[in-house]
Protein backbone atom coordinates (compact mmCIF):
# COMPACT_ATOMS: atom_id res chain seq x y z
CA UNK A 1 0.00 0.00 0.00
CA UNK A 2 1.27 3.87 -0.82
CA UNK A 3 2.64 5.03 2.48
CA UNK A 4 0.36 8.15 1.60
CA UNK A 5 -3.01 5.72 2.11
CA UNK A 6 -5.14 7.11 4.44
CA UNK A 7 -4.17 6.04 8.10
CA UNK A 8 -7.47 6.29 9.89
CA UNK A 9 -9.06 3.97 7.20
CA UNK A 10 -5.90 1.33 7.51
CA UNK A 11 -6.35 1.75 11.65
CA UNK A 12 -10.12 0.63 11.06
CA UNK A 13 -9.38 -1.88 8.58
CA UNK A 14 -6.72 -3.48 11.36
CA UNK A 15 -9.00 -3.25 14.04
CA UNK A 16 -11.54 -4.83 11.96
CA UNK A 17 -9.53 -8.13 11.45
CA UNK A 18 -8.19 -8.40 14.85
CA UNK A 19 -11.51 -8.36 16.10
CA UNK A 20 -12.82 -11.41 14.42
CA UNK A 21 -12.61 -14.78 15.29
CA UNK A 22 -11.12 -16.62 12.12
CA UNK A 23 -13.22 -19.51 11.07
CA UNK A 24 -10.28 -22.03 9.88
CA UNK A 25 -12.64 -24.53 8.53
CA UNK A 26 -14.40 -22.47 6.19
CA UNK A 27 -13.23 -22.97 2.59
CA UNK A 28 -12.00 -19.65 1.27
CA UNK A 29 -13.33 -20.28 -2.47
CA UNK A 30 -15.94 -17.33 -3.60
CA UNK A 31 -14.62 -17.89 -7.12
CA UNK A 32 -15.64 -20.92 -8.37
CA UNK A 33 -17.22 -20.45 -11.73
CA UNK A 34 -15.79 -21.89 -14.40
CA UNK A 35 -17.64 -20.17 -16.98
CA UNK A 36 -16.76 -16.76 -15.51
CA UNK A 37 -12.89 -16.54 -16.52
CA UNK A 38 -12.77 -14.23 -18.53
CA UNK A 39 -15.46 -11.75 -17.11
CA UNK A 40 -13.99 -12.14 -13.58
CA UNK A 41 -10.74 -11.15 -15.41
CA UNK A 42 -12.06 -7.94 -17.28
CA UNK A 43 -15.38 -6.86 -14.88
CA UNK A 44 -16.05 -4.08 -16.66
CA UNK A 45 -16.85 -6.23 -19.67
CA UNK A 46 -19.21 -8.85 -18.21
CA UNK A 47 -22.02 -7.64 -20.34
CA UNK A 48 -20.31 -8.67 -23.86
CA UNK A 49 -18.76 -11.95 -22.43
CA UNK A 50 -22.70 -13.00 -20.37
CA UNK A 51 -24.36 -12.69 -23.80
CA UNK A 52 -21.36 -14.85 -25.44
CA UNK A 53 -21.67 -17.47 -22.43
CA UNK A 54 -25.75 -17.36 -23.42
CA UNK A 55 -25.05 -18.08 -27.09
CA UNK A 56 -22.92 -21.26 -26.69
CA UNK A 57 -24.75 -22.39 -23.54
CA UNK A 58 -28.12 -22.63 -25.32
CA UNK A 59 -26.84 -24.07 -28.19
CA UNK A 60 -24.86 -26.74 -26.31
CA UNK A 61 -27.88 -27.56 -24.46
CA UNK A 62 -29.88 -28.26 -28.07
CA UNK A 63 -27.64 -30.42 -29.59
CA UNK A 64 -26.95 -32.31 -26.15
CA UNK A 65 -30.55 -33.15 -25.97
CA UNK A 66 -30.05 -35.29 -29.04
CA UNK A 67 -27.02 -37.19 -27.46
CA UNK A 68 -27.98 -38.56 -24.39
CA UNK A 69 -30.17 -39.73 -22.10
CA UNK A 70 -29.78 -40.63 -18.33
CA UNK A 71 -29.02 -43.96 -19.14
CA UNK A 72 -25.10 -42.64 -19.59
CA UNK A 73 -25.35 -41.06 -16.49
CA UNK A 74 -26.35 -43.77 -15.04
CA UNK A 75 -23.92 -45.81 -16.33
CA UNK A 76 -20.52 -43.78 -15.41
CA UNK A 77 -21.26 -42.70 -11.49
CA UNK A 78 -20.37 -44.70 -8.41
CA UNK A 79 -23.85 -45.13 -6.53
CA UNK A 80 -25.28 -45.46 -3.51
CA UNK A 81 -27.75 -47.31 -4.68
CA UNK A 82 -31.60 -47.03 -3.24
CA UNK A 83 -29.31 -44.42 -1.04
CA UNK A 84 -29.62 -41.76 -3.88
CA UNK A 85 -32.84 -39.45 -4.00
CA UNK A 86 -34.46 -36.22 -4.51
CA UNK A 87 -32.38 -33.15 -3.61
CA UNK A 88 -34.09 -30.06 -1.99
CA UNK A 89 -32.26 -27.03 -1.08
CA UNK A 90 -33.34 -27.53 2.87
CA UNK A 91 -32.98 -31.35 2.70
CA UNK A 92 -28.97 -30.36 2.06
CA UNK A 93 -28.73 -28.12 4.53
CA UNK A 94 -30.46 -30.28 6.95
CA UNK A 95 -28.27 -32.92 6.39
CA UNK A 96 -24.93 -31.45 5.91
CA UNK A 97 -25.65 -27.85 7.88
CA UNK A 98 -24.30 -24.37 6.33
CA UNK A 99 -26.25 -22.15 4.16
CA UNK A 100 -26.94 -22.22 0.68
CA UNK A 101 -27.12 -19.32 -1.59
CA UNK A 102 -29.52 -20.44 -4.82
CA UNK A 103 -31.71 -19.36 -7.08
CA UNK A 104 -34.01 -20.30 -10.64
CA UNK A 105 -32.14 -21.31 -13.60
CA UNK A 106 -34.69 -18.98 -14.87
CA UNK A 107 -32.49 -15.72 -13.83
CA UNK A 108 -34.27 -12.83 -12.52
CA UNK A 109 -32.95 -10.77 -9.09
CA UNK A 110 -34.03 -13.02 -6.21
CA UNK A 111 -31.31 -14.72 -4.61
CA UNK A 112 -32.53 -17.36 -1.67
CA UNK A 113 -30.50 -18.32 1.23
CA UNK A 114 -31.58 -21.54 2.91
CA UNK A 115 -30.80 -22.70 6.20
CA UNK A 116 -31.62 -24.46 8.97
CA UNK A 117 -34.52 -22.02 10.34
CA UNK A 118 -35.72 -21.83 6.57
CA UNK A 119 -35.01 -20.15 3.05
CA UNK A 120 -34.49 -16.01 3.59
CA UNK A 121 -35.02 -14.13 -0.19
CA UNK A 122 -33.11 -11.12 -1.39
CA UNK A 123 -33.42 -9.09 -4.33
CA UNK A 124 -30.56 -7.97 -5.83
CA UNK A 125 -29.78 -4.87 -7.89
CA UNK A 126 -28.87 -7.10 -10.82
CA UNK A 127 -30.23 -10.16 -12.70
CA UNK A 128 -28.61 -13.75 -12.00
CA UNK A 129 -27.16 -15.42 -14.70
CA UNK A 130 -25.37 -18.51 -14.31
CA UNK A 131 -21.48 -17.61 -13.06
CA UNK A 132 -22.70 -14.22 -11.38
CA UNK A 133 -20.02 -13.80 -8.49
CA UNK A 134 -22.04 -13.84 -5.23
CA UNK A 135 -20.38 -13.91 -1.85
CA UNK A 136 -22.55 -14.90 1.10
CA UNK A 137 -20.99 -13.71 4.42
CA UNK A 138 -19.62 -16.03 7.16
CA UNK A 139 -22.03 -14.83 9.22
CA UNK A 140 -25.07 -15.88 7.27
CA UNK A 141 -28.14 -14.31 6.07
CA UNK A 142 -27.62 -11.43 8.53
CA UNK A 143 -24.23 -10.43 7.79
CA UNK A 144 -25.39 -10.08 3.59
CA UNK A 145 -24.41 -10.98 0.11
CA UNK A 146 -21.83 -9.14 -1.86
CA UNK A 147 -22.66 -8.87 -5.55
CA UNK A 148 -22.17 -6.28 -8.18
CA UNK A 149 -24.05 -3.24 -8.24
CA UNK A 150 -23.93 -0.10 -10.78
CA UNK A 151 -21.63 1.77 -8.73
CA UNK A 152 -19.06 -0.41 -6.64
CA UNK A 153 -19.82 -3.70 -4.60
CA UNK A 154 -23.23 -4.02 -3.44
CA UNK A 155 -24.15 -5.70 0.26
CA UNK A 156 -27.85 -6.87 0.13
CA UNK A 157 -29.28 -7.67 3.62
CA UNK A 158 -32.52 -9.37 4.67
CA UNK A 159 -33.62 -5.72 5.53
CA UNK A 160 -31.84 -3.92 1.97
CA UNK A 161 -29.00 -2.78 -0.05
CA UNK A 162 -26.56 -0.42 0.34
CA UNK A 163 -23.48 0.16 -1.69
CA UNK A 164 -20.31 -0.40 0.37
CA UNK A 165 -17.69 1.15 -2.08
CA UNK A 166 -19.45 3.97 -4.03
CA UNK A 167 -17.74 5.05 -7.37
CA UNK A 168 -15.65 1.71 -7.58
CA UNK A 169 -16.88 1.10 -11.20
CA UNK A 170 -15.51 -2.38 -12.77
CA UNK A 171 -15.49 -4.20 -9.50
CA UNK A 172 -14.84 -8.25 -9.67
CA UNK A 173 -13.73 -11.06 -7.30
CA UNK A 174 -15.61 -10.04 -3.63
CA UNK A 175 -13.62 -12.28 -1.31
CA UNK A 176 -15.22 -11.84 2.83
CA UNK A 177 -12.56 -12.30 5.69
CA UNK A 178 -12.70 -14.86 7.77
CA UNK A 179 -14.84 -12.54 10.40
CA UNK A 180 -17.21 -11.55 8.01
CA UNK A 181 -17.18 -7.81 8.33
CA UNK A 182 -14.73 -7.11 6.17
CA UNK A 183 -14.02 -7.71 2.63
CA UNK A 184 -11.40 -7.39 -0.61
CA UNK A 185 -12.20 -6.90 -4.16
CA UNK A 186 -10.96 -5.76 -7.20
CA UNK A 187 -11.75 -2.51 -8.87
CA UNK A 188 -10.59 -2.50 -12.64
CA UNK A 189 -10.03 0.47 -14.91
CA UNK A 190 -9.00 -2.08 -17.90
CA UNK A 191 -8.70 -5.68 -18.12
CA UNK A 192 -5.79 -6.17 -16.49
CA UNK A 193 -4.98 -2.50 -14.45
CA UNK A 194 -7.13 -3.12 -11.17
CA UNK A 195 -6.23 -2.21 -7.35
CA UNK A 196 -6.93 -4.91 -4.24
CA UNK A 197 -9.64 -2.80 -2.71
CA UNK A 198 -10.62 -3.45 1.40
CA UNK A 199 -13.95 -2.13 3.10
CA UNK A 200 -16.09 -3.55 5.81
CA UNK A 201 -19.80 -4.07 5.96
CA UNK A 202 -20.15 -0.86 7.90
CA UNK A 203 -18.25 1.16 5.63
CA UNK A 204 -19.19 3.03 2.54
CA UNK A 205 -15.04 3.87 1.10
CA UNK A 206 -12.54 1.52 0.55
CA UNK A 207 -8.47 1.50 0.75
CA UNK A 208 -6.36 0.23 -1.98
CA UNK A 209 -4.16 -2.72 -0.28
CA UNK A 210 -2.23 -3.87 -4.01
CA UNK A 211 -1.66 -3.56 -7.75
CA UNK A 212 -3.30 -6.82 -9.04
CA UNK A 213 -4.66 -7.99 -12.83
CA UNK A 214 -8.45 -8.82 -12.07
CA UNK A 215 -8.15 -12.76 -11.72
CA UNK A 216 -9.38 -13.04 -8.15
CA UNK A 217 -8.51 -12.62 -4.07
CA UNK A 218 -8.68 -14.47 -1.20
CA UNK A 219 -8.30 -14.72 2.70
CA UNK A 220 -6.08 -16.19 4.51
CA UNK A 221 -7.75 -18.62 7.09
CA UNK A 222 -6.30 -16.15 9.82
CA UNK A 223 -7.93 -13.15 8.18
CA UNK A 224 -4.52 -11.74 8.15
CA UNK A 225 -2.89 -11.42 4.46
CA UNK A 226 -5.09 -11.60 0.72
CA UNK A 227 -3.61 -13.46 -2.13
CA UNK A 228 -3.94 -12.14 -5.20
CA UNK A 229 -2.16 -12.26 -9.14
CA UNK A 230 -0.40 -8.93 -9.59
CA UNK A 231 1.18 -7.37 -12.65
CA UNK A 232 3.74 -9.48 -14.05
CA UNK A 233 1.57 -12.74 -13.97
CA UNK A 234 2.64 -13.77 -9.95
CA UNK A 235 0.74 -15.02 -7.43
CA UNK A 236 1.19 -12.70 -4.56
CA UNK A 237 0.61 -12.38 -0.76
CA UNK A 238 -0.26 -8.62 0.75
CA UNK A 239 0.10 -8.35 4.51
CA UNK A 240 -3.73 -6.19 5.54
CA UNK A 241 -2.38 -4.50 8.51
CA UNK A 242 1.06 -3.23 7.27
CA UNK A 243 0.12 -3.09 3.17
CA UNK A 244 3.49 -5.08 2.54
CA UNK A 245 3.29 -7.54 -0.44
CA UNK A 246 5.81 -10.09 -1.69
CA UNK A 247 5.94 -12.63 -4.60
CA UNK A 248 5.80 -16.15 -4.31
CA UNK A 249 5.97 -17.21 -7.53
CA UNK A 250 5.46 -16.35 -11.65
CA UNK A 251 3.35 -18.32 -14.03
CA UNK A 252 6.79 -19.23 -16.22
CA UNK A 253 7.95 -20.79 -12.62
CA UNK A 254 4.85 -23.11 -12.28
CA UNK A 255 5.09 -24.19 -16.05
CA UNK A 256 8.69 -24.85 -15.41
CA UNK A 257 7.97 -27.28 -12.69
CA UNK A 258 6.02 -29.28 -14.32
CA UNK A 259 6.88 -31.31 -17.15
CA UNK A 260 3.11 -31.53 -17.89
CA UNK A 261 2.58 -28.15 -18.54
CA UNK A 262 5.83 -26.85 -19.89
CA UNK A 263 5.31 -29.68 -22.71
CA UNK A 264 1.93 -27.87 -24.23
CA UNK A 265 1.94 -24.44 -26.08
CA UNK A 266 2.38 -21.74 -23.27
CA UNK A 267 2.88 -18.36 -24.99
CA UNK A 268 -0.15 -17.18 -23.79
CA UNK A 269 -0.06 -18.06 -20.27
CA UNK A 270 -1.81 -16.72 -17.22
CA UNK A 271 -2.30 -17.72 -13.50
CA UNK A 272 -6.10 -17.19 -12.20
CA UNK A 273 -8.53 -17.87 -9.13
CA UNK A 274 -6.18 -18.02 -6.25
CA UNK A 275 -8.21 -20.00 -3.41
CA UNK A 276 -6.10 -20.38 0.05
CA UNK A 277 -6.84 -23.87 1.81
CA UNK A 278 -8.21 -24.16 4.98
CA UNK A 279 -5.24 -25.04 7.03
CA UNK A 280 -3.24 -21.46 5.19
CA UNK A 281 -0.68 -23.62 4.14
CA UNK A 282 -1.38 -23.67 0.45
CA UNK A 283 -2.81 -21.67 -2.33
CA UNK A 284 -4.35 -23.31 -5.25
CA UNK A 285 -4.68 -21.55 -8.54
CA UNK A 286 -5.47 -22.81 -11.90
CA UNK A 287 -2.77 -22.29 -14.79
CA UNK A 288 -4.12 -21.14 -17.99
CA UNK A 289 -2.45 -21.94 -21.16
CA UNK A 290 -2.20 -20.87 -24.91
CA UNK A 291 -5.14 -24.19 -24.90
CA UNK A 292 -5.25 -26.10 -21.99
CA UNK A 293 -6.16 -24.83 -18.71
CA UNK A 294 -4.28 -26.74 -15.01
CA UNK A 295 -4.86 -26.34 -11.41
CA UNK A 296 -1.67 -26.36 -9.03
CA UNK A 297 -1.29 -25.82 -5.63
CA UNK A 298 1.43 -23.44 -4.37
CA UNK A 299 2.87 -23.74 -1.05
CA UNK A 300 3.76 -20.33 0.94
CA UNK A 301 7.56 -20.67 0.28
CA UNK A 302 6.70 -20.61 -3.35
CA UNK A 303 7.03 -24.18 -3.86
CA UNK A 304 5.25 -25.88 -6.77
CA UNK A 305 3.57 -28.83 -4.66
CA UNK A 306 1.53 -30.36 -6.91
CA UNK A 307 -0.40 -29.83 -10.79
CA UNK A 308 -3.54 -31.46 -11.87
CA UNK A 309 -4.91 -32.87 -15.17
CA UNK A 310 -5.40 -30.26 -17.70
CA UNK A 311 -8.52 -29.54 -19.54
CA UNK A 312 -9.24 -27.94 -23.17
CA UNK A 313 -12.93 -26.76 -22.21
CA UNK A 314 -12.23 -23.60 -19.84
CA UNK A 315 -10.98 -23.41 -15.98
CA UNK A 316 -11.91 -26.50 -14.03
CA UNK A 317 -14.31 -25.67 -11.25
CA UNK A 318 -11.97 -25.98 -8.04
CA UNK A 319 -12.48 -25.92 -4.28
CA UNK A 320 -11.25 -27.23 -0.59
CA UNK A 321 -12.64 -29.34 1.12
CA UNK A 322 -13.59 -27.52 4.17
CA UNK A 323 -10.90 -28.48 7.21
CA UNK A 324 -8.81 -30.01 5.31
CA UNK A 325 -6.10 -29.59 2.12
CA UNK A 326 -7.78 -31.59 -0.13
CA UNK A 327 -8.48 -30.17 -3.88
CA UNK A 328 -11.43 -31.17 -5.74
CA UNK A 329 -11.54 -30.22 -9.45
CA UNK A 330 -13.79 -31.01 -12.18
CA UNK A 331 -12.20 -31.30 -15.86
CA UNK A 332 -13.86 -31.65 -19.31
CA UNK A 333 -16.88 -29.53 -20.83
CA UNK A 334 -17.87 -26.72 -18.26
CA UNK A 335 -20.58 -25.15 -20.21
CA UNK A 336 -22.25 -27.48 -22.66
CA UNK A 337 -19.14 -27.36 -24.50
CA UNK A 338 -17.95 -29.77 -27.48
CA UNK A 339 -17.15 -32.38 -28.65
CA UNK A 340 -20.45 -33.83 -27.29
CA UNK A 341 -18.59 -37.50 -26.15
CA UNK A 342 -16.56 -35.67 -23.93
CA UNK A 343 -16.48 -36.93 -20.07
CA UNK A 344 -16.62 -34.92 -17.19
CA UNK A 345 -14.65 -35.71 -14.30
CA UNK A 346 -14.07 -34.68 -10.63
CA UNK A 347 -10.75 -35.51 -9.08
CA UNK A 348 -9.37 -35.20 -5.68
CA UNK A 349 -5.75 -33.96 -5.37
CA UNK A 350 -4.38 -34.33 -2.02
CA UNK A 351 -0.80 -35.04 -0.29
CA UNK A 352 1.30 -36.39 0.67
CA UNK A 353 1.90 -37.84 -2.42
CA UNK A 354 -0.69 -35.26 -4.18
CA UNK A 355 -1.43 -37.33 -7.08
CA UNK A 356 -5.21 -36.86 -8.94
CA UNK A 357 -7.38 -39.21 -7.84
CA UNK A 358 -10.41 -39.82 -9.88
CA UNK A 359 -13.93 -39.41 -8.06
CA UNK A 360 -16.40 -39.94 -10.92
CA UNK A 361 -17.09 -39.10 -14.52
CA UNK A 362 -20.20 -38.17 -16.22
CA UNK A 363 -19.94 -39.11 -20.32
CA UNK A 364 -21.53 -36.31 -22.10
CA UNK A 365 -22.59 -33.94 -18.84
CA UNK A 366 -20.59 -30.70 -17.92
CA UNK A 367 -20.12 -30.06 -14.21
CA UNK A 368 -21.15 -26.47 -13.49
CA UNK A 369 -20.18 -25.78 -10.12
CA UNK A 370 -18.32 -27.93 -7.20
CA UNK A 371 -18.51 -26.56 -3.55
CA UNK A 372 -17.88 -28.60 -0.11
CA UNK A 373 -20.39 -28.72 2.49
CA UNK A 374 -19.40 -26.78 5.86
CA UNK A 375 -17.86 -29.61 7.85
CA UNK A 376 -16.20 -31.07 5.08
CA UNK A 377 -17.99 -33.91 4.62
CA UNK A 378 -19.66 -33.82 1.20
CA UNK A 379 -18.83 -32.17 -1.83
CA UNK A 380 -22.35 -30.60 -3.67
CA UNK A 381 -21.39 -30.03 -7.50
CA UNK A 382 -24.06 -29.23 -10.58
CA UNK A 383 -24.38 -30.81 -13.98
CA UNK A 384 -26.17 -30.21 -17.11
CA UNK A 385 -28.23 -32.91 -17.43
CA UNK A 386 -29.41 -34.19 -21.12
CA UNK A 387 -32.48 -36.17 -20.02
CA UNK A 388 -34.83 -32.60 -19.93
CA UNK A 389 -33.27 -31.03 -22.78
CA UNK A 390 -33.81 -34.24 -24.98
CA UNK A 391 -37.53 -34.37 -23.94
CA UNK A 392 -37.99 -30.57 -24.40
CA UNK A 393 -35.90 -30.48 -27.80
CA UNK A 394 -34.09 -27.46 -26.22
CA UNK A 395 -37.07 -25.76 -25.30
CA UNK A 396 -37.04 -23.47 -22.30
CA UNK A 397 -34.46 -23.39 -19.58
CA UNK A 398 -31.61 -25.74 -19.11
CA UNK A 399 -32.20 -29.09 -17.18
CA UNK A 400 -29.00 -28.51 -13.77
CA UNK A 401 -28.77 -31.28 -11.53
CA UNK A 402 -27.57 -30.83 -7.55
CA UNK A 403 -25.54 -33.68 -6.82
CA UNK A 404 -23.93 -34.43 -3.58
CA UNK A 405 -20.96 -36.60 -2.96
CA UNK A 406 -20.48 -38.51 0.42
CA UNK A 407 -16.87 -37.74 0.85
CA UNK A 408 -16.27 -40.79 3.13
CA UNK A 409 -17.68 -43.37 0.71
CA UNK A 410 -16.95 -41.62 -2.33
CA UNK A 411 -19.99 -42.25 -3.42
CA UNK A 412 -22.81 -40.24 -4.94
CA UNK A 413 -25.75 -40.02 -2.92
CA UNK A 414 -28.30 -37.73 -3.34
CA UNK A 415 -29.14 -36.20 -7.48
CA UNK A 416 -32.03 -34.47 -8.48
CA UNK A 417 -33.22 -32.40 -11.26
CA UNK A 418 -33.59 -28.73 -9.14
CA UNK A 419 -33.95 -26.33 -12.43
CA UNK A 420 -31.92 -24.24 -9.92
CA UNK A 421 -27.98 -23.17 -9.57
CA UNK A 422 -26.06 -22.62 -6.43
CA UNK A 423 -23.99 -19.82 -6.11
CA UNK A 424 -21.88 -19.97 -2.80
CA UNK A 425 -22.61 -23.09 0.34
CA UNK A 426 -20.96 -21.54 3.92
Amino acid sequence: MSEKADQGVRELLSSLVDGHTPDVGSALSQVRAAGDARRRRAGITRTAVGAVFAFTFCAAVLVAGFQWGRASREAQVPSAGSGAGAVSPQAIVDTWGGTLAWASSDGGTTLNLTDSAGTTSLTLPEALSPGSPIALSPLGPAGGVLSYGGQGPVITFPGGTRTAAPGASGTANFSWAPGGRTFAFEACSSQIACQVELSSSTSTSATSLAASVGRGVTWSPDGMSVAYVAPGDSLSVADVASGSSRALVSVGEVIQSSPQLSSLPHASAHLLFPQWSPSGSFIAVTVELDSAYAPAVIGLDGKVVAVGETTEFGPPNVVWRAGTDELYYATGPVEGGLPLDEVSTLWLLRGPDWTSTQVLALPGEPIRGVFSSPDGSAILFQTLNSAHSQQSLGVGPPSLWWNVVDVASQTLVERDDTQSQVFDWR
